[in-house]
This record gives C-alpha cells, sequence and structure tokens, in this order.
C-alpha cells in the first residue's frame, strides 16, 4: 500500500501530508492525535479505517469553496475538534 511506502520514509504525518499534497481531492491528513482521538493505530488500515469515519460524518455535505479542499476542511476540523 502507498501509504507504508510513504510512512516508512515520512512516518504517518508525514505520509498523509504526501499522500494529501499529489492527491489533494482524495486523501486526508491525519496525525497520531487524530488516530488516538478515534481509537485508531498508525497502520494502513487504521488510515483507511479514518478515511470511512470521516466519510460517515461528512460524506451528505457538499462542497463549493475554492479556497480549501473538503479533505483539507475536514483536516481543519480535526485539528479544533482535539483542542476543545
Amino acid at each position: 500500500m502507498i501509504y507504508d511506502a510513504f510512512k516508512a520514509v515520512a512516518e504517518q504525518t508525514g505520509a498523509s501530508k504526501i499522500m494529501h499534497f499529489k492527491q489533494p481531492k482524495l486523501f486526508i491528513m491525519w496525525d497520531t492525535d487524530i488516530g488516538r482521538m478515534h481509537g485508531l493505530g498508525s497502520s494502513a488500515h487504521d488510515y483507511i479505517e479514518f478515511h470511512k469515519r470521516m466519510k460517515l460524518e461528512f460524506g451528505h455535505l457538499e462542497w463549493s469553496r475554492q479556497d480549501r479542499t473538503f479533505m483539507k476542511a475536514i483536516d481543519e476540523y480535526t485539528i479544533c475538534e482535539r483542542t476543545t
């Protein structure tokens, strides 16, 4: 899996950032704290599970803003969520 290949070089956060920057409309950035908030580890399986959960939580929304991708907005939401 591509996540595992990037994680071996750039660790968990770096792997998701690389994937996000290559495909910003597809991949959400995440880190250890976000994974823990959702009861997940740092494996590729956990990252996929995180995406599934985000799709369940936000998949019904339509996104039309041009200043950031929907995936970036979800990332920003998860950052705010863990600081409150």
